[in-house]
């Protein structure tokens, strides 16, 4: 389906020119930038994150986003969503994800990493012990308590 816009050209009276104009594709999400977060690992913040690059970009999707975000909000960090150049011609926009973290995002970081240390050796000790598997489950136990780097 084409539109033709008709323009008349003030210049000449009694001439109409058509010219085709086509609508403006939808905006989608091209980048995601998160800024601002010394302490917290992107891996929580894209956790929460229900945009990712492809996505339809539009205003409820940002709203859905920063309200995700808001979650966070109980260890001790806020989210705000921006779209990097809203009103440019590209199909594609990036994301600026500004993050601000507060006096008790480290603790609230180390007790969520190492909440997620201790589920990932439950997982494993579980399967172990239902495979019979003992050199596993060593294995799984040495690997918790050595340091991530």
């Amino acid at each position: 389906m084409r539109l033709y816009l008709l323009l008349v050209l003030a210049s000449t009276p009694g001439i109409v020119t058509a010219q085709e104009s086509r609508p403006k594709p939808q905006q989608r999400v091209a980048q995601i930038f998160i800024v601002g977060n010394c302490i917290t690992p992107q891996s929580i913040i894209l956790g929460r994150l229900p945009l990712f690059p492809g996505m339809i970009l539009n205003r409820q999707n940002v709203l859905d986003a920063e309200k995700a975000l808001n979650v966070l909000k109980l260890i001790s960090l806020r989210c705000r969503v921006y779209v990097i150049d809203p009103e440019g011609d590209s199909e594609f926009k990036d994301v600026l994800i500004e993050v601000t973290e507060g006096l008790l995002t480290p603790i609230a970081v180390a007790i969520y990493e190492g909440t997620q240390r201790v589920l990932e050796l439950v997982t494993v000790l579980g399967t172990s012990l239902r495979e019979g598997d003992v050199a596993g489950l060593v294995d799984a136990v040495r690997q918790f308590w050595l340091p991530r780097t």
